[in-house]
């Protein structure tokens, strides 16, 4: 089985608007339907996992009528960081997913995510049990101290940005993030990190651009012109 839990818990408030950005209207549509749609078609997901504030479920239920996300089976309460929202969700398959059955983790904040790229991800997790997507850094980026003073430039070739879904065994993920929780740790931005913490290699297989994390809102104005493209 192949799951993928999508992270719908933010509140948006580097958007800067009251709407979390997960369900801002992008033309015609929420944000956050444009990568359940994706997953939806792809024949490889069996089944999804959406992480929400509980106030929201309901909103939720609306989307997946509307838009006939059939392979939505599951919701579950998002925590008060994503490292809780995402252990959440681990523990609400716990008892039905089997150590060997792949879980992707998605931002529901990266609505342009292909499933090409989706299937490449999984096949890298089913043979060495962790991956993540990542892009090629193109641009010279600096070393900087916190008030931004250079520090040095860091050889580009050397350097990848991350970018979900992140994929891993059921048992790898599921170890990492209680031995994350053994270490105090419980604000970690990324799962791929956490399981570094279990001394487990993750391959990085190389994704779209158009791949980005809506933060801004600029980024906004992007995502509408690809999709308008």
């Amino acid at each position: 089985m192949n799951y993928i839990i999508v992270l719908a818990s933010g509140s948006g408030k580097r958007m800067g608007t009251s709407t979390p950005k997960q369900f801002i209207d992008v033309l015609g549509k929420p944000l956050i339907c444009y990568s359940l749609q994706t997953f939806n078609a792809n024949k490889n997901i069996d089944e999804i996992i959406i992480v929400t504030k509980k106030k929201y479920f309901a909103k939720i239920y609306d989307l997946i009528d509307k838009y006939n996300l059939d392979k939505v089976h599951m919701l579950v309460k998002g925590g008060k960081y994503r490292q809780e929202s995402t252990y959440n969700a681990l523990m609400a398959l716990h008892g039905f997913a089997n150590k060997d059955d792949i879980i992707l983790i998605h931002d529901s904040a990266r609505p342009l995510v292909k499933n090409d790229d989706v299937n490449r991800l999984i096949e890298c997790a089913k043979k060495h049990k962790a991956a993540t997507l990542g892009s090629k850094v193109f641009d010279t980026t600096a070393k900087v101290t916190k008030r931004n003073k250079f520090v040095d430039i860091v050889p580009r070739d050397e350097l990848m940005s991350i970018q979900t879904p992140q994929a891993f065994t059921y048992s790898v993920i599921y170890r990492a993030h209680k031995k994350a929780i053994q270490n105090s740790i419980k604000n970690a931005s990324d799962d791929a990190q956490l399981v570094k913490l279990i001394n487990k290699n993750f391959y990085l297989v190389e994704g779209s651009k158009t791949n980005f994390k809506v933060t801004t809102i600029q980024d906004l104005d992007l995502l509408e012109a690809l999709i308008r493209k």
